[in-house]
């Protein structure tokens, strides 16, 4: 079309988001938050009862039973794959539908249950006899003042500017690994559902399986022995060796289907492409981005 004449098609998943610009702003919204009452709200209250070298070892631990849960996640999500590849797309697309109304309808009922057990609890069980002494109330930080406190302090700011800027360069090596495997599923006549879901879950189980390698390894002290920037470099590195890979596969692989014969470099013919050196490629590159994350970027925020 006119886009792929003009060499402005890249621009299409740009427009994407301004045109769904409700979902985007809700996913931003959601990181925003979660970062908020992960690393500000629960760690500071954490920080306040522990030492410096206490809260050190804490943070380790958390990640580390975060990513054994990503691990086990990821080994059901392949179970789960492997099941649905035998249903046809209506099947699988009802049992998704149903899976998240269940979600929101369980979601609700503990909620429900949570109400009715604070409003029995509240009755005193047994009345006390004489005069009663009076508990100062508890001082309770809500979401508004936890979003209010990371917006006013430069400190909380600077950490968001840090995420917002990692999650920018995750997101688009995260893109390109979607993408080469849509592209490899294209060229070796595989269903794009089932294969991309088999080596998602393969790059969810490796960067589980190093991150916790990471954590329990001297590698998780690089910060402390070369200075912050040592650590802060990785994402940067990965992200420029993300580019360079991308740009080389681009011009082995692409046109996937064959449809334009007009290439950058004539070497690489039909023969000469490799589909699954790009996957494997963006695996390892998607999943370092994530390591360096978990494993590098959030010990040094925290």
């Amino acid at each position: 079309n006119t886009a792929d004449c003009r060499g402005i098609s890249a621009l299409y998943i740009l427009a994407l988001i301004f045109n769904h610009w409700v979902l985007s702003l809700f996913y931003v919204l959601c990181d925003v938050i979660g970062s908020i009452m992960v690393s500000f709200l629960f760690l500071t209250y954490v920080n306040s009862h522990c030492t410096a070298n206490q809260n050190s070892r804490f943070v380790r631990i958390l990640y580390i039973f975060s990513n054994v849960a990503g691990f086990f996640a990821a080994r059901s999500f392949k179970y789960w794959n492997s099941i649905m590849k035998k249903y046809p797309y209506e099947v699988r697309e009802s049992y998704y539908i149903y899976f998240t109304i269940s979600t929101v309808v369980l979601f609700g009922i503990v909620i429900g249950l949570k109400r009715l057990l604070d409003r029995v609890f509240a009755n005193p069980i047994v009345v006390p006899s004489g005069k009663t002494k009076k508990v100062k109330r508890k001082v309770s930080v809500s979401m508004t003042d936890g979003i209010y406190y990371a917006f006013v302090s430069k400190l909380l700011l600077a950490m968001c500017a840090m995420t917002l800027f990692y999650n920018i360069s995750a997101n688009l090596l995260t893109s390109l690994f979607v993408n080469s495997l849509a592209a490899a599923a294209a060229m070796l006549g595989e269903d794009r559902e089932s294969f991309g879901g088999e080596y998602k879950s393969r790059e969810m189980s490796y960067t589980a399986l190093l991150v916790i390698f990471v954590m329990l390894s001297p590698f998780s002290k690089l910060f402390e022995w070369f200075g912050a920037a040592s650590s802060g470099g990785l994402p940067i590195l990965i992200s420029f060796l993300g580019a360079v890979f991308s740009t080389y596969f681009a011009v082995r692989n692409f046109p996937a289907l064959g449809s334009d014969n007009m290439r950058i470099a004539s070497y690489w013919n039909d023969a000469k492409r490799s589909p699954m050196g790009e996957v494997y490629t963006n695996l390892v590159v998607s999943s370092a981005i994530k390591i360096s994350k978990y494993a590098f970027f959030d010990i040094i925020k925290e």
